[in-house]
């Protein structure tokens, strides 16, 4: 299912979950500088909090590529949203090389929902988030047929504990810290405008 309403949707998935996180203020500042650079008359952004989610641990008993109903209410719950979504930024921080578990339990539960939509990374940790920003190369664009963005064209954003309120994760001004990485999101965020939407 895609969104057939005139109005198409880009879906900000935010991916940390924990509870002081800088995920949901990086994934603010990506909504921000989309809005400057789409246009907002045909452009609806949403912002996807898998901390509001809360899924379980997935519990479907069948495989979403199977094709069968979905038994849960909070699955259908969640299909509905994502199969809302028209192309998706999912900003993720590397947890040991990889995503967060959270984000690939989110992912697991859907398949028809993610696949050959429009899509493109942003990670984020001390050096970028290099581990979560290739595993997410494999798994969207190799398992799930997503259509992403160049790899080369992604957005890796390195972190650093002066950006902070001492003592705190909250940044002390976002735009200024993040400032040198505005152009690689414009020209990621331009990639994504490229790619065609899924029929």
């Amino acid at each position: 299912m895609v969104n057939n309403t005139t109005s198409k949707v880009i879906g900000i998935v935010v991916s940390s979950t924990r509870p002081n996180r800088v995920g949901f203020q990086i994934s603010e500042h990506i909504s921000r500088i989309l809005a400057q650079n789409i246009d907002s008359s045909t452009t609806e952004i949403k912002i996807i909090d898998l901390q509001k989610e809360n899924l379980p641990l997935y519990d479907e008993p069948n495989p979403p590529k199977a094709g069968k109903p979905y038994v849960n209410a909070h699955t259908m719950a969640w299909s509905e949203k994502i199969a809302a979504i028209d192309s998706f930024i999912f900003v993720s921080p590397v947890y040991n090389g990889s995503i967060p578990g959270g984000l690939k339990n989110a992912i697991d539960y859907l398949w028809k929902e993610w696949t050959k939509k429009p899509t493109m990374v942003v990670t984020y940790g001390s050096t970028g988030g290099k581990g979560s920003n290739d595993f997410l190369y494999t798994l969207l664009g190799g398992a799930l047929g997503m259509n992403l963005i160049p790899q080369e064209k992604t957005v890796l954003i390195p972190l650093s504990r002066s950006f902070y309120i001492e003592n705190t994760n909250t940044f002390i001004d976002i735009d200024k810290d993040l400032l040198p990485h505005k152009e690689t999101i414009v020209n990621a965020i331009e990639e994504l405008k490229k790619l065609p939407y899924a029929q």
